[in-house]
């Protein structure tokens, strides 16, 4: 399989001998796309549903002594949600904003919804048996 990829990547890709890594660690190739990325529908509504909540955390903690401007999604969690007294991230249930709730179940939805796409074609390709 390892060879296989390789070869696709050979193909649709420049190599770039300055390069210190690449996708599988071999320096002689670096994943350098040569051609514009598509997304399939599902993948496009998962980053139009993550930028959303990151708009939102954005002109919601921009004001916030804690503000990250390189916030992950995790800490995007923490934010809004919080932790317990042992350190434990609240559920998202326990969150203040309604927003953060709403735009953090349509992201969840949408990424479920990915998986099932991408888990057609986990079998179709045959990375995992049936």
């Amino acid at each position: 399989m390892r060879d296989f990829l390789q070869g696709k990547i050979k193909h649709d890709c420049e190599t770039n001998k300055d390069s210190k890594q690449s996708l599988f660690g071999d320096d002689d190739i670096a994943f350098i796309p040569t051609k514009p990325l598509t997304f399939s529908h599902e993948a496009q509504e998962v980053l139009n549903a993550g930028k959303e909540l990151f708009r939102h955390y954005h002109a919601q903690a921009k004001e916030d002594k804690d503000y990250n401007p390189n916030a992950s999604l995790y800490d995007i969690k923490a934010h809004f949600q919080g932790f317990n007294d042992k350190g434990k991230m609240n559920p998202p249930q326990k969150a203040d904003d309604e927003v953060y709730k709403q735009k953090l179940g349509e992201l969840n939805y949408a990424l479920k919804a990915l998986a099932k796409n991408i888990e057609v074609k986990v079998y179709e390709y045959g990375f995992l048996l049936p």
